[in-house]
């Protein structure tokens, strides 16, 4: 199955009228020339199920309609602004966690960006996949090696005296997340942070350094997974949903969850194929409470107060120089 995201809208993915949301039914309206009710009739089938005509009009005109729009619930928990570390000091901890020597372009501490609604916290540091994956003997990172990889950083915190005991649900089996076909980054996130990456190490580089959103949008809003990795996608310029690897990074590197209790952070730019199914319909998360980091997983479908999803600005020019 491909590791494409769902971003294609689909009857499936509208489902009933309760799923439509209002910008669907909108941009339909303004692309015909519909008033509401028109756009209702051709949108409703017995059962208050989407017509394949409804669909049809999305896919024929390109209109870029979010089929999880309504996938968010109002925001529970809230952190102050001002957590994001200076570089040099989230460098620090990561070396003394992961163990090696982070390099970033210098001139990245100076980026601009935007903040408020759908801005970001600050200027963050992760090491590039590769860089962990030579670090560690571990063979293709980014594929065939990515859940060893997420298995080993989640180790290295769990025994680091640096940071908090983690807890990881995910392996119970310490060779769980090992296995093939169980966890995958998504195709579209692959297509940007790949070459990011390249860019960096060709420079010298082992780190990317950008502006990063740690899970507070600004809008009094949690979305789920899927509909967070959707709006990225869609933004102009494109952002980078978070994965695993980068998410437990930049959890050792900020400490924006050791600091504010009940923060629970999940990673839009992986997907998880927890029943081994092939549906690859979980993400990846981590939380702090009571003391404890805790890594799992939950249904990208779900929206909880209590999540945030992160995300990055890899359109900011001179992200690396």
């Amino acid at each position: 199955m491909s590791n494409r995201a769902a971003l294609e809208p689909t009857e499936k993915q509208f489902g009933g009228v309760g799923n439509l949301g209002q910008a669907a039914a909108a941009a339909v309206a303004e692309q015909l020339g519909m008033n509401r009710g028109q756009v209702q009739q051709l949108w409703l089938g017995r059962g208050g199920k989407v017509q394949s005509g409804f669909v049809e009009v999305l896919k024929k005109y390109g209109l870029s309609v979010n089929p999880f729009e309504t996938e968010r619930v109002k925001q529970a928990w809230f952190y102050p602004p001002g957590t994001v570390p200076t570089l040099e000091t989230q460098a620090e901890r990561l070396q003394r966690v992961l163990g090696f020597e982070p390099k970033w372009p210098e001139a990245a501490q100076n980026l601009t960006y935007p903040t408020g609604e759908f801005g970001a916290d600050g200027i963050c540091l992760w090491p590039t996949l590769p860089t962990l994956g030579q670090l560690w003997d571990i063979e293709d990172p980014r594929g065939a090696g990515y859940g060893k990889t997420i298995a080993t950083i989640c180790t290295m915190v769990d025994d680091s005296p640096e940071m908090a005991p983690l807890f990881n649900w995910r392996t119970k089996d310490a060779d769980e997340l090992a296995l093939p076909d169980y966890v995958r980054i998504v195709a579209e996130v692959m297509d940007i942070l790949v070459p990011l990456e390249d860019q960096a190490m060709a420079q010298g580089y082992n780190c990317l350094a950008m502006p990063v959103n740690l899970g507070n949008w600004g809008t009094k809003l949690a979305y789920s997974p899927r509909n967070a990795l959707w709006q990225t996608l869609h933004w102009n310029p494109v952002g980078l949903a978070i994965e695993p690897v980068a998410g437990l990074s930049l959890g050792i590197g900020t400490k924006v969850l050791t600091a504010y209790e009940h923060q629970w952070k999940d990673f839009p730019g992986a997907q998880y194929n927890l029943k081994r199914d092939g549906g690859w319909s979980y993400s990846l998360y981590l939380g702090f409470g009571d003391g404890e980091f805790r890594f799992g997983a939950c249904e990208a479908r779900y929206a909880s107060g209590y999540y945030g999803s992160l995300y990055a600005f890899p359109g900011v020019p001179a992200l690396v120089v």
